[in-house]
């Protein structure tokens, strides 16, 4: 579904943010596929990107409420911008867990000079 205008945006945060009936199920409908795209496209885990999906629209949600976004026309875009965060984060997190995960299985994998002089 597309996003809609800077006015539709403008319209819907004011909307989410006095908490009218149906402004959470338009904002859900407007940006769910949006956001399990970008997910998807980055994770390429469908179930990882639907929990990264809900995360989003539940931080952005809570961020508009709380009044961190500035220009209420510019929703989607703030939306898009909490998206990649959790993304990054969780690549960020996963990228650790690998590494940990690689450094455990090898003996004195966190030392690498210990590693060299072990060596020689």
């Amino acid at each position: 579904m597309d996003s809609g205008t800077p006015a539709d945006m403008a319209r819907l945060t004011a909307g989410l943010r006095a908490r009218e009936t149906g402004a959470e199920e338009e904002f859900v409908a407007r940006f769910r596929e949006r956001v399990f795209t970008l997910a998807l496209l980055a994770i390429r885990d469908r179930e990882t990107a639907r929990d990264l999906s809900q995360e989003t629209l539940m931080a952005a949600l809570a961020g508009v409420r709380d009044g961190r976004l500035a220009d209420p026309r510019r929703l989607a875009g703030y939306v898009c911008g909490t998206a990649r965060h959790l993304i990054a984060h969780h690549l960020r997190a996963l990228a650790k867990r690998c590494e940990q995960s690689a450094n455990a299985e090898i003996p004195g994998g966190d030392d690498p000079e210990r590693d060299v002089a072990a060596a020689e």
